[in-house]
């Protein structure tokens, strides 16, 4: 008896994945697939040959080769408002309360929204160009297997006693700063090689934890798009074996400056950078490096800094709901920000301005725990003039408790320059600096964390 295939598609890729048994299935027989949500989606329905918003669908009397099609969604608690246009793929999102699509979300052609929510509005100037695709369905959601979402985070300043971004149960990790290309599984490094991408030419590398995809950094190019012979980002499935240029503008080419220093959420879906690229967005003009944040689901970059100083060494919580970074104030002194991820949020800052001894500090590489509690940085002094002087101070602050600690860096620490990575491990025990010539990190426990019994 002849038999068929069945292609198993998870719209995102990452929003799930979905398996059909029997696969492939003799004439004639019957298969059920089903649909395995992800943490931080929900399971919306079926197309293609399915079609049904139960996540097992039984495909009955099989006689030629089928594709089903499981559409996985973001979904959030609150209210969701979308500001930045759809430009191409396919696109779910949920909402328990209301989803609003302002006038500048606009669909264009070849793309598709589709959003599910007890309401839906689209506000003055919103549109769909010919060729896109939007599809409303106005019913009850109820929020599954999700993660706190971004646009409903809230962060406290370090005067507040309680943080409620560290309050959020968390079931997932935060991603890796990978101290050396070398420390890469056999596996991944062959992979690599495969796509024609040295370990050598790699100046930064965060890893999945699960191992399911990895961001670069790298002055090499990857993709014939990027043309500026400068440091870029890309992200790689490694599940997929698809690599893809983030650092790049409106056009799809990569921006006309180096990027740098990438961090990222647990899902990988929220990429934050450092760049001096000023056409990665419409309108950039304040001549500064600035932080951008790159929506990999929605395949859109937004800048997160507007400052007339140069922003640097982002880095992100597991849930993605505030990134840290530091900026030069008017006399170049670093201070040390966070920005929530909400829309019309502001940035506070989070660090000293003085010493205990009353000297001016600079602050600059921030590290923030996978759970969004423990916020590090360096300090040092500055002098009469402004310049930087050598000593150096690690403050760890507990956004939970409101309480801070201050030690003086371990020398090696002291002499690295401006090219140190900073991290906390999983767990938030241990802190975590990677130099490019050291091919071990330097560590320190977390000295607020209370020692296991």
């Amino acid at each position: 008896m002849p038999t068929y295939a069945i292609r198993a598609i998870a719209n995102p890729s990452n929003g799930g994945r979905v398996n059909c048994d029997p696969n492939p299935v003799t004439e004639g027989d019957a298969s059920v697939c089903r649909a395995v949500v992800n943490s931080g989606y929900t399971f919306s329905n079926w197309s293609d040959a399915c079609a049904s918003t139960a996540t097992d669908c039984t495909l009955s009397n099989v006689r030629a080769a089928k594709t089903v099609t499981a559409n996985f969604g973001q979904c959030f608690v609150a209210e969701r408002r979308f500001v930045v246009p759809f430009n191409s793929g396919s696109q779910v999102y949920l909402s328990q309360a209301r989803i609003i699509l302002e006038g500048s979300a606009d669909i264009a052609s070849g793309a598709e929204l589709i959003v599910k929510a007890p309401s839906t509005r689209m506000e003055m100037g919103f549109s769909v160009a010919s060729g896109g695709s939007l599809i409303v369905t106005a019913d009850s959601v109820t929020c599954t297997n999700t993660r706190t979402s971004p646009s409903i985070a809230k962060s406290k300043s370090p005067g507040d006693s309680t943080c409620d971004a560290c309050n959020v149960p968390l079931t997932l990790s935060g991603s890796r700063v990978v101290a050396s290309a070398a420390e890469l599984h056999e596996s991944i490094q062959l992979q690599l090689e495969v796509l024609g991408i040295e370990l050598d030419d790699l100046d930064g590398v965060v890893l999945d934890p699960d191992q399911r995809w990895l961001v670069l950094e790298t002055p090499r190019a990857l993709v014939d798009r990027d043309q500026n012979a400068n440091s870029d980002i890309y992200y790689l499935d490694l599940l997929a074996e698809r690599l893809s240029l983030v650092s790049q503008n409106q056009h799809g080419f990569a921006g006309n400056g180096p990027s740098r220093y990438p961090a990222v959420d647990a899902s990988g879906e929220l990429i934050v950078f450092q760049s001096q690229a000023d056409n990665l967005v419409a309108v950039d003009t304040n001549r500064a490096d600035d932080i951008f944040l790159h929506d990999l689901a929605l395949g859109q970059t937004m800048r997160l800094t507007r400052g007339e100083r140069n922003s640097a060494h982002p880095t992100l919580d597991a849930e993605g709901m505030t990134v840290f970074y530091d900026q030069r104030d008017g006399i170049g002194a670093r201070r040390v920000f966070g920005q929530p991820l909400l829309e019309g949020a502001a940035a506070e800052q989070f660090s000293l301005e003085r010493s205990p001894t009353g000297a001016l500090l600079d602050c600059h590489h921030p590290a923030i725990s996978a759970d969004g509690r423990y916020l590090s940085y360096l300090e040092q002094t500055l002098d009469a003039v402004g310049a930087v002087e050598r000593a150096c101070w690690v403050h760890v602050y507990d956004r939970e408790n409101g309480v801070y600690h201050r030690q003086v860096c371990p020398a090696a620490l002291t002499e690295s320059g401006d090219e140190v990575r900073s991290a906390f491990s999983a767990d938030a025990n241990t802190l975590f600096w990677s130099l490019p010539d050291r091919p071990e990190p330097i560590r320190l426990d977390n000295p607020l964390m209370a020692p296991l019994p």
